[in-house]
């Protein structure tokens, strides 16, 4: 299953390899779709090829966990069709929700910079960093642990994977992603419009 042809001629094989727990199908499914997909939604869409890689990931990510939890049993269509039209869904959602506030790097503090080093710190660096530690130990698993390990004890994600039990490493750095995104959010609610008045 190296090329989309293979992989959708076999994919109901593939939805039961996932079930399975063999890691490397998913692997497969990222490698065949992804540059399609960014270049796909970067077509449809205004996004960027960054933005388009996160909802690629994120619609990965979805997509193992229906697998996972039996709300998708088979595939009537096509694998493509199905993660396309999550990363559709997800586009206009995100889009939706950010029409207000757009992030940027000038309005959103470096969550992972503050976290990594703390000793880089004026005023208002303390309060973020003060606030993001607080949200942090706050912050539901495994995102706590994740973001934790990562940032704190500077563990690689293909170590944390395994101690969190993750098929591989492309997993739980998808997940981090999503960790660091929701805590992103709650920084900017608090300090993202600073400045801007």
């Amino acid at each position: 299953m190296n090329s989309a042809s293979e992989l959708e001629r076999g994919k109901n094989e593939w939805l039961a390899e996932v079930l399975r727990g063999n890691s490397k199908v998913v692997e497969i499914l990222y490698r065949v779709y992804r540059d399609e997909f960014v270049q796909w939604l970067k077509f449809q869409t205004n996004c960027t090829e960054n933005e388009a890689l996160d909802i690629f990931q994120d619609s990965v990510l979805a997509l193992y966990k229906n697998i996972l939890s039996r709300k998708l049993t088979h595939f009537e269509h096509t694998i493509k069709w199905y993660l396309f039209g999550i990363g559709k869904k997800m586009y206009l959602r995100n889009s939706r929700n950010q029409k207000l506030q757009i992030f940027t790097m000038e309005n959103v503090p470096d969550i992972g910079e503050l976290i990594s080093i703390p000793s880089l710190r004026d005023d208002a660096r303390d309060q973020q960093e003060a606030f993001i530690l607080e949200v942090l130990q706050r912050t539901k698993e495994p995102c706590f642990t994740i973001l934790y390990l990562f940032y704190y004890e500077k563990q690689k994600i293909s170590a944390i994977a395994q101690k969190l039990g993750y098929k591989n490493a492309n997993i739980a750095s998808i997940q981090k992603i999503r960790c660091l995104k929701a805590l992103q959010k709650v920084v900017l609610k608090k300090f993202g419009k600073k400045g801007s008045d």
